[in-house]
């Protein structure tokens, strides 16, 4: 089957996924964004706040996002002219170096789709991962919002179930992770149950912990997901009004960046590299320690 093929049969990705999870992709991304407009709108808004919401959503439909990913392969790839997902490259029998385990296939059954770190540009751009895992590339990310879908995070760590010290700048607080592990004891089955909680320095937040797959958004309604996300993040940490105009005057870029340090990005099959945009550089420090294990998933020929 050539690239071509794969890319035109798109939606046989999702059928896996779907029998996997037992779900529908897009019904579930239309029900968690659903959820998320109620747990905002239970949160009372101030005028100043809705103003900043305002902002928040002006800046995610305009801003500059990008698919990033790093690899050592550039070279061959590019002679190639696509990048496929583990399950292609298996069955083109190409050589593979991704770190796609068999735990991903019985779990979560996303091995037909190639991943991607998806941000601001401003923030992807400098980094020193391309030390560790070769260049960086943007890819533009029009197709990840017609058929694609991005997760808040690694789901792997639906597996690990432990607590997640994320170092960031945020006026809030240090962003901090606790997986609540399900007593389950089939392993699959109790990733899939596990549920992840946010909160910001000493203070717990009345946000519901989350499923993994309750953090799955589908292409169209991914900008609205981001946007609904940092939001409800302010709206949970309720910061004071002096606050509030400071966290107002720093980039959505940094706050996106700050609130959801680690989002990842799939494309069903195979990607073109006719889609590349840029490099990146390695000037400055990575952006969130959270992007080196998601880069490093995604690094290699596939």
């Amino acid at each position: 089957m050539t690239p071509e093929d794969r890319a035109r049969n798109w939606k046989d990705a999702y059928t896996l996924l779907n029998d996997t999870l037992r779900i529908d992709y897009a019904r579930i991304s239309k029900e968690n964004l659903k959820r998320l407009d109620g747990e905002i709108k239970q949160i009372a808004g101030k005028k100043v706040l809705e103003q900043f919401e305002e902002q928040i959503t002006h800046d995610i439909n305009t801003g500059d996002l990008v698919l990033a990913r790093g690899s050592r392969n550039w070279g061959a790839i590019e002679e190639y002219g696509w990048m496929l997902s583990d399950l292609g490259l298996e069955e083109e029998r190409i050589v593979k170096t991704s770190s796609t385990q068999r735990v991903d296939r019985e779990a979560w059954g996303n091995h037909d789709f190639v991943f991607f770190f998806y941000g601001y540009r401003s923030h992807v751009g400098n980094t020193t991962l391309s030390k560790k895992y070769g260049s960086i590339k943007f890819f533009d990310p029009q197709i990840l919002y017609e058929r694609g879908w991005i997760s808040l995070g690694d789901w792997m760590e639906f597996f690990n179930a432990q607590p997640i010290a994320l170092q960031t700048n945020s006026m809030i607080g240090k962003l901090s992770i606790k997986f609540e592990r399900s007593k389950d004891t089939n392993k699959i089955l109790r990733a899939r149950e596990t549920r992840k909680r946010y909160r910001f320095g000493d203070r717990e937040t009345g946000m519901r912990p989350r499923l993994a797959v309750e953090e799955l958004f589908f292409g169209p309604d991914i900008k609205k997901a981001l946007a609904s996300h940092l939001i409800l993040f302010l709206r949970s940490f309720g910061p004071a009004p002096l606050l509030l105009k400071q966290l107002g005057d720093q980039p959505v870029a940094t706050l996106l960046n700050t609130y959801l340090p680690m989002i990842e990005a799939k494309i069903p099959r195979a990607m073109s590299m006719k889609s590349v945009i840029g490099d990146g550089t390695a000037g400055a420090g990575s952006p969130a320690t959270g992007v080196s294990s998601m880069i490093s998933a995604g690094s290699g020929s596939g």
